[in-house]
């Protein structure tokens, strides 16, 4: 998968600025305020997109949308990447990561919220972008993602991504009225798999 620009830098101040990468189909880049549509705050509310997020725990209207966007890209905060469809411009989903300098380590989540683009491979595309990316420019050696155990649309799109499980928490969540696990998952810098495979043949 191609990637024509890089994701993001950081600056001296300590805030991540986001750069837009580009793949086949997709534009990745900051999520902004005129982003914000009805469509997308109406999703936030639709039972069956947010099932398996934690969005689900509160009712979303636009004021509430913004402060959440306002409050991210910032220093020391999350960043927030919307996925636009380079044909239309179409923002169907959305990626956040939250980044440990000190561990070089990058916590990913993403939803994609409008059905009519569901089952058509664009989210593999998105966190496959951004996972490279990373590595890449920000340095990472471990980029870490978890979902619940019974949603298997993120278990394929992680799995496609090159993610591993690295452990399953017991009853970790409470969904459709009873406790389901909670499923780990990582993707190590190419270079440090190398050096793990390494010892892991001469052990």
């Amino acid at each position: 998968m191609a990637i024509h620009h890089d994701v993001m830098h950081q600056e001296q101040e300590g805030a991540m600025i986001l750069q837009p990468v580009t793949t086949a189909r997709l534009l990745l880049r900051p999520f902004l305020m005129e982003d914000i549509t009805q469509g997308y705050v109406a999703a936030l509310n639709d039972p069956v997109v947010v099932r398996f997020t934690e969005v689900r725990h509160q009712r979303w209207d636009t004021e509430r949308t913004r402060a959440y966007v306002r409050a991210c890209n910032g220093p020391g905060q999350p960043l927030l990447i919307g996925m636009f469809r380079r044909d239309s411009q179409q923002h169907i989903g959305n990626l956040i990561l939250h980044v440990t300098p000190a561990h070089h380590r990058v916590e990913l989540a993403f939803m994609l919220w409008d059905r009519h683009q569901w089952n058509q491979g664009y989210a593999t595309e998105a966190v496959s972008a951004v996972t490279e990316a990373c590595f890449r420019v920000f340095g990472a050696q471990k980029v870490c993602a978890g979902y619940y155990g019974t949603h298997q649309s993120s278990a394929r799109v992680l799995e496609k991504a090159g993610f591993i499980v690295e452990a399953r928490l017991v009853n970790h969540y409470v969904s459709d009225g009873g406790y389901v696990d909670g499923i780990r998952v990582a993707k190590f810098q190419p270079a440090h798999q190398a050096r793990q495979d390494g010892r892991a043949r001469q052990g």
